[in-house]
């Protein structure tokens, strides 16, 4: 704009000059006029590359999501007799066991039960938080575990968090492998445990070589043991795990896919933390 003033000044001021001066400012204004032509079509382009490669990208990503599951397909028969069997267990067996544990318990003796299991599992956490360079998460999680461990009798208590606002962080070695960018690989549904996928099995192996139960601790003394420890966690938490289960299938159409896809995005969110 002010170009093309500073031009109109200069014909009025030069208006008796020769045809020559006359054509030399049109050229020179021209040549701007065009450069702006040229930076208007470079910044178009640019802009319909940048809209051409986010496209590529969405569809590279729906293709690459086609694949697995097409890759994965051959798991669906199994997944979906594995489904309805845990269903099955769920409903006919653990609801029950759930409901008479929840009649000879009191909340709060379940819910300090519950406390002491994760406080256990502190090692889990805070291994997990550090293979992920979360190292402020992790000094926090030490200093949760140190106050419920000591003032929290065991962790049957959490001091921590409802006196000092501390928080814990939730880490798998599934999550960490999330982290740095393994992918889900085939979802699995595990008889009894539920849905999982190829990533996090091999998390959860990782993770128990590191739980502190372990009978190779000596903690306790054998898998026997381990293995009834465990069920009786299962037992403490089925009275709210098993309402939230019959609260999430009022909702499904078609219970594997749905359950597939609630799993899924879950630990997707998971590792997003």
């Amino acid at each position: 704009m002010r170009f093309n003033i500073y031009i109109f000044v200069v014909v009025l001021l030069f208006a008796g000059c020769s045809n020559k001066q006359t054509n030399m400012n049109d050229t020179k204004q021209n040549n701007n006029i065009q450069k702006l032509d040229e930076n208007k079509t470079q910044k178009t382009q640019s802009k319909q590359d940048e809209f051409a490669d986010e496209f590529s990208d969405e569809f590279d990503d729906d293709n690459s999501n086609e694949n697995k599951e097409n890759n994965c397909m051959w798991l669906d028969g199994y997944n979906e007799v594995a489904t309805s069997f845990n269903d099955g267990f769920y409903i006919n067996v653990l609801t029950p066991v759930s409901k008479g544990y929840e009649t000879i318990t009191t909340k709060q003796i379940r819910v300090s039960i519950d406390n002491f299991f994760y406080n256990l599992l502190y090692t889990k956490r805070v291994i997990n938080n550090l293979l992920q360079l979360k190292f402020r998460k992790s000094l926090e999680e030490t200093g949760t575990f140190a106050i419920n461990t000591t003032f929290g009798l065991l962790g049957f208590f959490k001091p921590a968090q409802t006196m000092f606002d501390m928080k814990t962080h939730n880490e798998d070695f599934g999550q960490t492998l999330g982290f740095y960018g393994v992918g889900t690989g085939c979802h699995i549904v595990v008889p009894l445990l539920g849905p999982s996928n190829f990533r996090d099995l091999l998390g959860d192996f990782v993770d128990f070589e590191i739980d502190p139960i372990n009978p190779k601790y000596d903690i306790v003394k054998n898998y026997e043991q381990y293995v009834a420890i465990r069920l009786f966690k299962i037992i403490n938490e089925s009275p709210v795990k098993m309402k939230q289960y019959r609260q999430l299938k009022k909702d499904a159409l078609y219970l594997y896919p749905f359950l597939k896809n609630v799993y899924e995005q879950f630990r997707y969110n998971e590792v997003q933390k």
